[in-house]
């Protein structure tokens, strides 16, 4: 049989065209969704957070709050910025992988739970869930709370320990949030 070098030509381009047919694969791109968490209580460092969120415009953020009186803390977030949806804990569930969350502001006990893997706070609740989907976490270094420097040796190299695991359970801590953008 022969095979002129036009018929071998279009023979090569429907083979061609066929295998690209079979690799395109029909999907939307997955849109990684930012939740920003919210303590209990009100902290003035969310204002400073508020500021930053504004200058970025290239994503959306989702805010999820820890208070179980959230109609109050939702007119407060509502007034200062524009998040895409505003969740409660229990709405709270991070729909894949790239999702990321940001915790602006916690506390110091939060950091001693998390690292000895004891869940018993909202904040807790939020880290155990991200850690079972495989989600990154971020925390505002501006949000944690310091050490004053008045505190025994012992006490200082305990509370940096628990940091550092942390750290070892790849939660970043980060100077402001265009790190993560």
């Amino acid at each position: 049989m022969n095979l002129s070098e036009n018929n071998l030509e279009f023979i090569i381009k429907n083979i061609i065209n066929k295998i690209m047919e079979e690799n395109i694969v029909v999907s939307t791109p997955v849109k990684k969704i930012t939740y920003v968490v919210f303590n209990e209580q009100w902290d003035n460092r969310y204002y400073i957070l508020f500021e930053e969120l504004k200058q970025i415009r290239t994503m959306k953020f989702n805010a999820v709050l820890l208070n179980k009186d959230s109609a109050s803390y939702r007119d407060k977030l509502e007034e200062f910025y524009k998040f895409e949806k505003i969740l409660t804990i229990d709405e709270f569930f991070c729909e894949n992988e790239l999702d990321i969350v940001i915790f602006p502001v916690i506390k110091r006990n939060e950091i001693i739970n998390i690292s000895n893997c004891i869940n018993n706070t909202g904040t807790t609740e939020i880290v155990k869930r991200c850690f079972e989907n495989g989600n990154k976490i971020y925390l505002l270094k501006s949000g944690m709370e310091k050490l004053t420097g008045k505190e025994p040796e012992k006490y200082k190299e305990k509370i940096l320990n628990y940091y550092k695991q942390i750290l070892e359970f790849d939660i970043e801590i980060i100077d402001n949030l265009k790190v993560v953008m």
